[in-house]
């Protein structure tokens, strides 16, 4: 996810096809990108009930393949 405003598509998925539980992962290649991202996130997807979750191996290595 990439900002605030993708929530509403993942509302109706989770409305239409009665998904629980729902796992949000922000989208980005580089630590700075994910966490800013996340912490932007944080708050709606929490609001909501749903699960945040990082890209611990973007965190750990950003953009490296095959680790």
């Amino acid at each position: 996810m990439r900002d605030v405003g993708d929530l509403a598509e993942i509302q109706e998925l989770v409305s239409a096809y009665h998904l629980n539980p729902v796992w949000v992962m922000p989208e980005g290649t580089d630590s700075t990108t994910v966490l800013t991202r996340a912490r932007h996130l944080a708050d709606p997807v929490l609001e909501r009930g749903w699960n945040l979750s990082t890209r611990l191996h973007t965190l750990l290595w950003d953009n490296v393949r095959a680790r």
